[in-house]
C-alpha cells in the first residue's frame, strides 16, 4: 500500500489544472503605468522619413534605405508618450537617423538628435515640455 508524503512548506499544493490567463498589467521599477489616451506600442517600420502621431507609443525599425532618414516626433506628444527608435538594418554610420522634436527640444537643449552608431536606439518619453531620453 503507498504511503503518501506529507506537504512540506515550500511545494504549493497542486490544484490539479494550470492557469494560462494573461497577467494583468505589470509596471516594473522605473517604467512608468500605462496612461489613459496613450495605447500599447505600435511596430512600425520605416525606410524613409516618417511623421508620428500623438496618443500611441511606438518602437519604430528603421529599416535598410539608400539614403539618410528623419523620424518626426509628435510635435506635441502626449504625457507619457513613450518611443524607441532604432536601426534595425544597421546602417546608421552610413545613413544617419535623425529625430527630430519639432518645436519641442530632446533633453539636451536641441530639437534634434542623430543615430549615427550601426544598430543604436534611441528611447524617448514627451514629459509635458520636452522629450526626455530614457
Amino acid at each position: 500500500m503507498p504511503t503518501s508524503l506529507p506537504p512540506d512548506s515550500i511545494t504549493p499544493p497542486f490544484s490539479g489544472g494550470w492557469n494560462n490567463t494573461p497577467p494583468s498589467s505589470v509596471v516594473l521599477p522605473g517604467e512608468q503605468s500605462p496612461v489613459a489616451g496613450i495605447t500599447a506600442p505600435s511596430v512600425t517600420v520605416v525606410s524613409h522619413t516618417a511623421t508620428l502621431a500623438a496618443g500611441t507609443n511606438y518602437l519604430v525599425k528603421v529599416g535598410t534605405r539608400a539614403a539618410p532618414v528623419t523620424i518626426n516626433l509628435p510635435d506635441p506628444g502626449s504625457d507619457g508618450q513613450a518611443i524607441e527608435i532604432s536601426d534595425a538594418s544597421r546602417q546608421a554610420a552610413q545613413y544617419p537617423i535623425t529625430i527630430s522634436g519639432g518645436s519641442k527640444i530632446i533633453e539636451q537643449g536641441s530639437p534634434l538628435h542623430s543615430l549615427q552608431v550601426n544598430g543604436s536606439a534611441l528611447r524617448v518619453a514627451f514629459m509635458g515640455s520636452i522629450w526626455k531620453i530614457l
